[in-house]
């Protein structure tokens, strides 16, 4: 530490030897630097300062009824948009900040110029708008209001007209869309028209499609089958038991001839529902079929009982079993087994002629229900996408009757552009005051170039460290008084001529307008 402090103190001392090179070069520097920092031109700042609403009063209203837009989005585009060059081209044209270029290099230098001096920029706001700072800088106050008046012009305007011209571009397309899509499903719906009438009782219904509707009739011929058989059997069962019945009653023949039957409420019932059946269907009908067979059993029933009570059977043993009660009710009971067989039976016929209708169209049917699904699958598609798009569309023409009426979103001038009076810059004391410091550091470098050119040894250890030798010995300078006064006279000349520096370093602030001025002057009398 104490070699380098000792280091440190021949450098000094060394750098001393040149000191008034050193001043002569910082003198020189501070007057021509601050000479320059004078004739520096003013520059003036205007800026402006405008809100983004896009908080409409109405939107919270029409939540969802509306096209969701990205105003913000849209401001960043045109704050990028501002700084394009046909877009400086013609803030140029409109301040006639063009007529300071007389080439097109010059042209190009200055549309260079005018994109760097302006800056816009977003300030953070804890409401629903956005702050927008819009400021240029130049020399000549009354361009500087002129371009921030134009560039805040059209960043309002152009930002709302590029939005509206999207909309109406897209509510345009939307509306080619809806006419498409809406001949589409006329035609699709005319198509399956079209289709139902032509194949009318081949398409699937509730009971499903063509295999479903198989297994569900091959299920039904089952059951009939076993129903038919439970049903015979039980006819069987009741011919043999009225087979084996005897007469317990006699009967006096022709006491009887008007006595009426025991079926006759049961044909007149009967010949009632048979008149309301063919109101409704055929006379093949199943219905129809098993009422007649049974009213076809109870006349021969009628007619059975009439010839016993007339006494014109053959057999008087035949007689007296008719009129046996048990063997009444059995009768009825057969006759009633008979009539529900008969019933039956014709639906197992009709049951299993749709069986073998819907085999012997396996080749058809499933073809007929492909092709009316993917009518009806079409329509869906065809029906979703037309209503999608009357939605789309709707939405688009209340959000254009939002923006006309100016509530979608709303621009505010919180600062409007103001003509500056003072100029915003250059910082001239700052500068004067970096001059003073270049020159004396500048100075201070010169001086030690000098020295590292023309170096000195200031002790015995110094030579010997350089040289690798021994000093055997040293002649110490022995100053006289004349020579030590000379010697004190220059190192106060010395700190006059830096103290002089630093007061004029002073005055160059104090007087910086007036020098300025005269500055301006002189160079516009040199016609620079």
């Amino acid at each position: 530490m104490k070699e380098i402090f000792t280091q440190l103190i021949e450098q000094v001392r060394g750098v001393w030897r040149f000191r008034w090179r050193g001043l002569l070069l910082a003198w020189l520097i501070a007057l021509f630097g601050w000479g320059y920092v004078y004739t520096l031109p003013d520059i003036f700042r205007v800026d402006a300062r405008v809100a983004v609403d896009t908080e409409s009063a109405l939107r919270p209203l029409l939540e969802g009824r509306v096209v969701a837009n990205n105003v913000m989005s849209e401001v960043e585009l045109m704050s990028r948009a501002l700084l394009s060059r046909p877009r400086l081209e013609a803030v140029s044209r409109e301040t006639d900040l063009d007529l300071r270029a007389s080439t097109p290099r010059q042209y190009e230098n200055l549309l260079d110029s005018l994109r760097r001096a302006i800056r816009l920029t977003r300030e953070r706001s804890n409401s629903g708008s956005a702050i927008f700072n819009l400021s240029f800088t130049d020399t000549d106050p009354a361009m500087t209001y002129e371009v921030v008046s134009t560039l805040l012009e059209s960043f309002v305007s152009e930002t709302v007209d590029v939005d509206r011209r999207g909309r109406e571009e897209a509510l345009e397309f939307l509306e080619q869309q809806l006419a498409s899509y809406e001949q589409q499903l006329n035609d699709a719906e005319n198509a399956l028209a079209d289709f139902q009438r032509e194949n009318v009782g081949r398409m699937p219904g509730e009971e499903g499609d063509y295999y479903a509707r198989l297994e569900g009739a091959i299920s039904m011929q089952n059951r009939l089958d076993a129903a038919v058989r439970i049903s015979r059997e039980k006819r069987d069962l009741l011919r043999q038991r009225i087979a084996g019945e005897e007469a317990v009653f006699g009967l006096v023949p022709g006491a009887t001839s008007s006595v009426t039957t025991s079926v006759d409420a049961q044909i007149l019932s009967l010949e009632q529902r048979l008149e309301d059946l063919r109101l409704e269907f055929t006379d093949k009908h199943p219905d129809v079929v098993a009422t007649t067979n049974r009213l076809e059993a109870l006349y021969e029933r009628q007619a059975e009982e009439r010839a016993v009570a007339a006494g014109t059977l053959p057999d008087a043993g035949d007689s007296d079993l008719a009129l046996n009660p048990v063997y009444q009710e059995m009768r009825i009971q057969l006759t009633t087994a008979e009539l529900d067989l008969a019933t039956l039976e014709a639906q197992l016929r009709q049951q299993r002629t749709q069986v073998t209708s819907l085999r012997e169209a396996v080749d058809t049917l499933p073809v007929v229900e492909a092709n009316y699904k993917r009518l009806t699958r079409d329509l869906s598609t065809i029906r979703a996408n037309y209503e999608d798009y009357k939605q789309r569309v709707e939405a688009a023409r209340t959000t254009l009757i939002l923006e006309s009426r100016g509530d979608d979103v709303q621009f505010r001038v919180l600062e409007p552009p103001k003509s500056p009076i003072t100029p915003d810059g250059p910082n001239r004391v700052a500068l004067l005051t970096m001059v003073l410091f270049g020159a004396l550091g500048a100075g201070a470098a010169l001086a030690f170039f000098y020295h590292q050119l023309n170096p000195i040894f200031g002790n015995r250890h110094a030579l010997s460290s350089i040289s690798g030798l021994p000093v055997i010995g040293s002649v110490s300078l022995m100053q006289t008084p004349a020579e030590r006064f000379r010697l004190h006279t220059q190192t106060a000349l010395y700190g006059v001529g830096v103290a002089t520096l630093a007061v004029a370093w002073m005055g160059s602030v104090a007087f910086s307008e007036r020098a300025v001025a005269l500055a301006a002057r002189l160079m516009s009398g040199a016609g620079l």
